[in-house]
C-alpha cells in the first residue's frame, strides 16, 4: 500500500476512534446514554480494528471530537487570493498571515475569513475569542466557505446554552440539503450525544446518519452497523439485517449521487468546552 494511503487510514482510524468510541469513557452530563459506558475493551478493539482496515481520508469538515488529542488542522487552500497569507499562517508566521488576511477579509473574500475566524477561535494570530470565531465563520460561510459553516456549528454545538446548539442544529441542517454527508453525519452524532434534546435521541441520530450514509460518508456506514449491533448503549435498536446492509454496504460501495466525500476528518473546537462541563 502506498505510504501516503497507509498514512490517511491510520489517520481515519484515529478519527473514527475519537469520535464515536472514546467519547463512551468520557464525562459529558447530559451528553451520554447511560448504557454506553457499558462498551467493552474487546468492542473497541474490533471497532478500532475495522477503522484500520476501512477508513480513508477526504478533505475536512468538523465533528464533535472533544478528546484533547483531536487537533485542529490549520486553513489549506491551493491558489488564491489569500494563499500568501494562508501559506504564512501555516509556516508558523500567524502574525503577518493574519495581516496579510484583513485586507483581504475587508473585501469579502471567503479564505480570509476562515482564516481569521480560524486564529480567533485557536487564539493563534489573534486574541481567543469565540464571539470574534463564530462572526468570522459566519460572513465566510455567507462567501461561500463550506468548512466555515462546520465550524461555526461545531462552536455553537458545544455551548452550554440550548439557543446557541439549536442555532447550531438549524445551520447543519441548511448545510444538509447540498452536502448531506457531512452535515448528516454531524447531526447524527449531535441527537446520539443528547445535544439537542434532553436525552440521548437514537431514532433521529440514526436518520441523520443514515441520510449521510445514502450521501457516500464511509464513517456513517460504519457508525450504523455498530449502532445496529448494539454497540452504543441502545440494545432495543439491534438489528442484524441492517447492521450485515451497511456492513456490505461499505464493501462494495457505490458512488454518491451528490458529489459528496465519502470520509470526513474530524476537528474538535477551540473556543468553547465541551456542552454540560
Amino acid at each position: 500500500m502506498p505510504r501516503g494511503r497507509a498514512s490517511g487510514r491510520l489517520e481515519g482510524a484515529k478519527a473514527a476512534f475519537r469520535t464515536f468510541i472514546a467519547p463512551a469513557f468520557q464525562d459529558c452530563p447530559g451528553g451520554v446514554h447511560p448504557h454506553t459506558a457499558a462498551v467493552t475493551t474487546r468492542t473497541l478493539l474490533l471497532a478500532l480494528a475495522l477503522s484500520l482496515s476501512t477508513a480513508t481520508v477526504a478533505p475536512a469538515a468538523v465533528s464533535l471530537g472533544t478528546g484533547a488529542d483531536a487537533p485542529i488542522a490549520p486553513p489549506t487552500v491551493a491558489e488564491g487570493p489569500a494563499k500568501a497569507a494562508i501559506d504564512a499562517y501555516r509556516e508558523g508566521r500567524q502574525s503577518i498571515g493574519v495581516d496579510l488576511a484583513k485586507p483581504l477579509a475587508e473585501k469579502g473574500n471567503a479564505d480570509a475569513l476562515f482564516l481569521l475566524g480560524f486564529a480567533a477561535e485557536t487564539g493563534q494570530g489573534l486574541p481567543s475569542s469565540r464571539d470574534a470565531a463564530l462572526e468570522y465563520y459566519k460572513k465566510a460561510a455567507a462567501a461561500g466557505h463550506k468548512d466555515a459553516t462546520y465550524r461555526r456549528a461545531l462552536i455553537l454545538l458545544n455551548s452550554k446554552e440550548d439557543k446557541d446548539r439549536q442555532e447550531g442544529r438549524e445551520g447543519l441542517e441548511n448545510a444538509a440539503k447540498t452536502d448531506p454527508a457531512n452535515a448528516g453525519r454531524i447531526l447524527g452524532e449531535a441527537w446520539l450525544r443528547g445535544l439537542l434534546s434532553e436525552k440521548p435521541d437514537a431514532d433521529k441520530a440514526a436518520d441523520w446518519w443514515s441520510k449521510a450514509s445514502e450521501a457516500g460518508d464511509t464513517p456513517s456506514i460504519l457508525i450504523l452497523a455498530r449502532f445496529y449491533e448494539g454497540a452504543f448503549g441502545f440494545p432495543e435498536k439491534t438489528d442484524a439485517k441492517r447492521s450485515l446492509e451497511r456492513r456490505r454496504r461499505r464493501q462494495f460501495p457505490t458512488e454518491s449521487t451528490n458529489g459528496a466525500p465519502r470520509t470526513v476528518r474530524i476537528a474538535r473546537t477551540a473556543t468553547d468546552p465541551t456542552h454540560g462541563d
